[in-house]
């Protein structure tokens, strides 16, 4: 699982959510550097979000490397629906009551008008079911998505309680590997740079 590089809302430390944002200069240069250190992987497929900064990161990664980027919705990050683009000042706010709420770590509570936590986790899980069935046995398969979505994913996997305070958080231009085995999954690397 491959974390897009930095987008404006990154830089200013903002939820994202559905937020349609291209990547920064350092945002590019993340995802440059990290295809350096990725380069020998034998990659059998590569999935992305379609939000245009994990697009454009996908695309970035995989160009003349992998295989060409298929796109899946289910990839999406979280909707913070009200607070997409809104810095956390900003939300308390403007949504004191339903941050305060939230900020509990009930996966059942979503941001204002957005997503509850354990629907993302549902999605997730989903598409990795189904995707996974395209991949050779030992073979990789590089996604690139979002933060929230993938913490989720990750939670669910490693049988970590879903909750809104990441109990770890995945940097942008970050690679995050789960080696999969008869015995379940096993965290190889997290948020690497």
């Amino acid at each position: 699982m491959v974390r897009h590089g930095q987008a404006e809302g990154n830089r200013r430390g903002a939820f994202m959510g559905l937020a349609d944002e291209p990547l920064t200069e350092k945002g590019r240069q993340q995802i440059l550097d990290l295809r350096e250190r990725i380069r020998d992987e034998k990659i059998d497929a590569v999935m992305t979000s379609p939000l245009q900064r994990a697009a454009d990161s996908a695309f970035l990664l995989a160009e003349d490397l992998f295989p060409r980027p298929m796109i899946d919705d289910r990839l999406r990050e979280q909707d913070y629906g009200s607070w997409d683009t809104m810095v956390f000042q900003d939300v308390i706010k403007a949504y004191p009551e339903d941050f305060n709420a939230w900020k509990t770590g009930n996966p059942d509570h979503p941001p204002t008008d957005g997503e509850p936590l354990h629907k993302v986790a549902e999605r997730l899980n989903a598409w990795l079911k189904t995707c996974r069935k395209g991949v050779p046995d030992g073979g990789t398969l590089l996604a690139v998505g979002h933060g929230s979505a993938f913490q989720a994913l990750l939670c669910t996997l490693l049988d970590v309680p879903l909750r809104n305070r990441w109990p770890f958080r995945l940097a942008n231009g970050s690679l995050t590997e789960v080696f999969f085995s008869e015995t379940g999954p096993t965290l190889t690397r997290l948020s690497w740079v």
